[in-house]
């Protein structure tokens, strides 16, 4: 198996004056699904657009499956689904329909095909009911089935969570993780908010004004955004001691000014009170602390932008 399935290389893209993408170099590797966040206009519509080849850069490199050639391209593009600005669904016609149409322009002869997308987008049942008359859940789960045709290795989707209730966010969220995971699809979706991409992606890609300003994996997400009660006493060995022996617990930092920073009982400051008054510990503060999702995507935005 190829270790990536998309590489770039300085990819710039500009409008006349303006610069929608700059210098852009990241690396997507199998099996993965990557989180591509960003304001509106930062970029990841034209970043999209140009994988997809509906736009051309204006210098850097594109590199999928080990391909950079133009001619090779094109050819290599086949391995990839696309649902970029809005699905291509023809309203007038049925789920069914929809997806016959596009398998009969893409030359693919497996009717068995149409049924097995469907039901794997949850749309198997709809009938004749016509897409105009879909939910927009419905339309982006009859989206996907339409970038599936042709059994993609990558799958490009842009805002596919956007708009949708929270039983719609749920559907797409499994929907997406079950391609990863059992069709080993490696998956990049854009979004501007990064909490709603938080239980799908395992990798992140922040852009901002065309820039790639941080990539960083969910377990590194986590740990930046880590809640932890902070802890500040004059007694710190003791306290310390007390949190080992009373708690059995040694998940904690010494801090270098003395403060303890406990990542245990962070919905239990009621016990840990009760403890430490108990203990004769005299606690300064006891409080939590930790970054949100939310503050920090703008700390970093704040910063990319006062560099």
């Amino acid at each position: 198996m190829d270790e990536y399935v998309l590489k770039t290389r300085s990819l710039t893209k500009t409008y006349r004056n303006t610069v929608a993408l700059d210098n852009v170099t990241i690396t997507l590797k199998p099996g993965r699904i990557y989180g591509l966040i960003g304001h509106n206009g930062a970029g990841k519509t034209t970043f999209m657009r140009l994988i997809a080849g509906l736009t051309f850069p204006t210098s850097g490199e594109i590199n999928l499956f080990g391909y950079t050639q133009a001619k090779h391209l094109q050819h290599a593009r086949q391995r990839i689904g696309f649902m970029i600005e809005a699905p291509a669904i023809n309203t007038s016609m049925s789920a069914k329909e929809n997806v016959h149409l596009h398998r009969i322009i893409k030359g693919i002869p497996n009717e068995e095909l149409e049924q097995e997308l469907l039901a794997l987008v949850g749309l198997q049942n709809t009938g004749k009911k016509k897409a105009r008359n879909f939910s927009l859940g419905m339309k982006q789960r009859l989206g996907i089935a339409l970038s599936l045709i042709g059994s993609p290795e990558l799958l490009i989707l842009d805002e596919p969570i956007n708009g949708l209730d929270p039983v719609g966010i749920v559907d797409m969220r499994n929907l997406l993780q079950t391609l990863c995971a059992e069709k080993n699809i490696t998956i990049l979706l854009s979004s501007h908010n990064l909490s709603q991409l938080y239980q799908v992606a395992t990798d992140y890609i922040i852009i901002d004004h065309g820039k790639i300003i941080e990539t960083i994996t969910l377990s590194e997400l986590e740990e930046q955004c880590k809640q932890y009660v902070l802890l500040r006493t004059n007694q710190p060995e003791l306290l310390v001691s007390t949190l080992e022996k009373e708690l059995h617990t040694q998940n904690y930092l010494v801090m270098p000014d003395k403060s303890i920073r406990l990542f245990d009982f962070t919905d239990r400051m009621e016990t840990l009170a009760a403890l430490f008054q108990r203990k004769n510990i005299l606690i300064t503060n006891l409080s939590i602390e930790g970054n949100t999702l939310e503050n920090y995507y703008i700390d970093l935005m704040e910063r990319s932008r006062n560099v």
